[in-house]
């Protein structure tokens, strides 16, 4: 079995302590940038929209060349997210392990704001979301929804 580690604002890198612990029990370890992360090419993240397709890859890839017999996903908070995506569409996926996955980006949004204690009325983060959701809409043509 091998476990993916997945996330936003993270790294490849950060499976490194996962592979102590499972490099030793012969589980492979594939760690991956997402595309606009770490050392990936891209211009930005879409918080698991097209990230899927990363991931896609990753696991046809893995099975077009027989590296792996059973696989696991380990994702946190955007990575998470994506894993939930794809494990919804691959019933062969052995685990999902996802930390801190979010549901909606709106909720997101809401409870960073919360969390960051910046007191901004929620009208006014309403407002920028709206405007955001335009933008990404016309950038990087899906919908935050």
């Amino acid at each position: 079995m091998e476990i993916h580690k997945i996330g936003n604002s993270g790294c490849r890198l950060d499976a490194g302590e996962a592979a102590k612990i499972l490099l030793p029990m012969n589980i492979m370890v594939v760690a991956f940038d997402f595309a606009g992360s770490g050392l990936s090419d891209g211009d930005y993240v879409s918080l698991g929209w097209y990230e899927h397709e990363d991931l896609v890859a990753i696991i046809k890839y893995l099975r077009d060349n027989d590296l792996a017999t059973r696989i696991a996903i380990w994702g946190r908070s955007m990575g998470a997210a994506t894993a939930l995506m794809y494990g919804s569409t691959d019933p062969s996926i052995a685990c999902l392990i996802v930390d801190s996955p979010f549901t909606s980006l709106k909720k997101l949004c809401m409870e960073l704001v919360d969390k960051f204690e910046a007191n901004i009325p929620n009208l006014m983060v309403k407002l920028a979301y709206k405007m955001v959701k335009g933008t990404v809409k016309k950038k990087a043509k899906f919908s935050m929804e």
